[in-house]
Formats: C-alpha cells, structure tokens, sequence
C-alpha cells in the first residue's frame, strides 16, 4: 500500500519535464552565484570562521544541492486535504496517515533525487569542483545524517501542515518556517558564523540537523563527535515523529466527536 504510493508520488513528480528543467536551471545559477559571492568575500586569502576558500565553496555547493532535497509539498497536501475534508477519508483507511504522508514525502523525494538532484550533481561537480574527504567513512556518516534531516524536515512540514485544522491557510507559516529554516539551518551562512550567543541557542534547534551538521560532516569542519551530531539529529526526529503522532491523535478525537 504505501510503496504503491510511492510510486504514484514517483511518477506524478517526474512528468512534468518543463518544471524539472526549470528547477534544475535556477539551482545551477543559484550555484554559481552563491560560489561567486564567496570567492570574493575570501579573496583576501582569509580563514573565516575556520574556513578557506575551497572549503566555504564545497559547503554552499552541496546546500545548493541539499536544498533540492526537502521539499514543502506535503505541508500543502495535507491543508488541502483538510481544507477539502478529505482528510476524514484518510483518517478512515487502515492505514496510518502519518506514514502514508511519509510515503508521499519519500516519493517526492526520490522524484527529486532522480530528475534534480542527480542531474544538478552531476552538472554542478564538472562547473564547479568541490573537495573530497580525507576519510571515506565522512561519506557514509553524510548520508546517514542527510536520511535523519529528511525526517527532521518531514515531521517540520507536517505539523505546518496541520495548522490547517487551526488557521485554514498555511502558506504564511510556510514562509516564516522557511526563512527561519535558511537562516538557523546553516543553509545560508555556516553557524560558525554566528555570534556565540545565537550560536548557543540555535545548537538547540533541530533545524541545524538539516544542513549544518551533514555539510559540516561532509567538509569535516564538525566540531566534536559525529556519533553526537548523529544522536543530536536521531533525538529530534524521534521527538518530533512522535508530536505528530500525539497531535494526529488529538485532532483524530475532535472530527470524532464533531461528528466528521
């Protein structure tokens, strides 16, 4: 059931050519421009924050390409659903709703691995160079973490998503989770930027475990152990997998007794 979905996810996010290419386009730009942005902020030949040039420019390369990545779609199909009412028909299914949204967001993902990301990699990798680790095992801890920021920003998008049982809308929470994502992820700026205040309160959001921490393991700028990181990341995702759950159940409680 739910790999059938993701099939359907797969095949409906790949169709349209137009829109991938586009995508696809913009990134590489995106690319391009953040890269040329740095290299000038480092052409004193400085060590930013602990960084040199070649790393700073492997850093916002893969953003770039972890951006592709996580998607908002499921925030927007679950406010339709709910708008809509067919979120009562979900809820009616033996299924479980929150893994069939995972299953949607998985699909969603994989289309966008196959059609962008792999693409864009491949384009990005002969344009614009990026080092390699020195440890082959970085790689493998890179993928690991970049898997647990997938259901970090899964269970994210979802409880926006359920807003829509409050607010109806929920394009304006999108915005502010996205903007608030860019800047205390380490999408945009690495956190060792940050003033040591900020930086101390950002350490514990889970939005770090999107980007900082697989960037930082990737470039081997992590600070401390990767296990911790990787624990960091684990404990979110747990914690935020079973909000939604207890959420879910909640407003589960409410149709039922409005009669839905």
């Amino acid at each position: 059931m739910y790999a059938k979905l993701v099939t359907t996810v797969f095949k409906k996010n790949t169709t349209y050519r137009l829109t991938l290419l586009f995508r696809i386009l913009t990134t590489i730009i995106s690319v391009l421009a953040t890269r040329q942005v740095w290299s000038i902020l480092y052409r004193d030949g400085s060590n930013a924050g602990g960084f040199t040039l070649s790393t700073m420019l492997t850093y916002v390369t893969i953003a770039m390409i972890l951006q592709a990545f996580y998607s908002s779609s499921i925030a927007f199909e679950i406010s339709s659903k709910i708008q809509t009412g067919g979120i009562v028909q979900d809820f009616q299914r033996p299924w479980s709703f929150q893994a069939a949204m995972f299953a949607y967001s998985f699909g969603s993902v994989l289309a966008g691995i196959v059609s962008v990301v792999l693409p864009i990699l491949i384009v990005t990798l002969v344009l614009f160079p990026i080092d390699v680790p020195s440890n082959p095992l970085a790689i493998l801890y890179f993928f690991v973490s970049i898997l647990l920021g997938l259901i970090i920003n899964f269970c994210i998008q979802f409880l926006i998503g359920m807003l829509s049982f409050i607010f109806v809308e929920v394009w304006g929470f999108e915005i502010i989770v996205g903007l608030t994502v860019s800047l205390l992820s380490g999408q945009l700026i690495p956190l060792a930027f940050f003033p040591e205040g900020l930086s101390n309160v950002v350490n514990y959001l889970p939005f770090r475990g999107l980007y900082s921490i697989p960037i930082s393991i990737y470039t081997e700028t992590i600070v401390g152990s990767i296990w911790n990181e990787l624990l960091y990341q684990g404990i979110w995702a747990l914690g935020l997998w079973l909000l939604i759950s207890l959420t879910l159940k909640y407003f589960q409680r409410v149709l039922t007794v409005a009669g839905g």
